[in-house]
């Protein structure tokens, strides 16, 4: 999903006219791990990611900030 320059626009532009504020676009996961979405109300996440998985990445935030709301989006 995020080498899909349009994609990630397209879904920045539905969050926003759904009023939510702007999202973060991360094109990998922050190198400070889940910590990053400390403030963050929603997290999209790509499965398919280099370096650590999305399932991993889940799991970090998930142990971290249980009130974060994920939503895993891959194809």
């Amino acid at each position: 999903m995020d080498d899909d320059e349009g994609l990630l626009l397209s879904i920045k532009a539905t969050l926003i006219s759904s009023g939510l504020p702007e999202p973060t676009l991360y094109r990998q996961p922050p190198r400070n791990g889940a910590s990053a979405v400390a403030p963050l109300p929603l997290v999209l996440l790509d499965l398919m990611m280099p370096h650590l998985g999305g399932m991993e990445v889940l799991r970090r935030v998930k142990e971290e900030f249980p009130e974060v709301d994920c939503v895993i989006v891959s194809r």
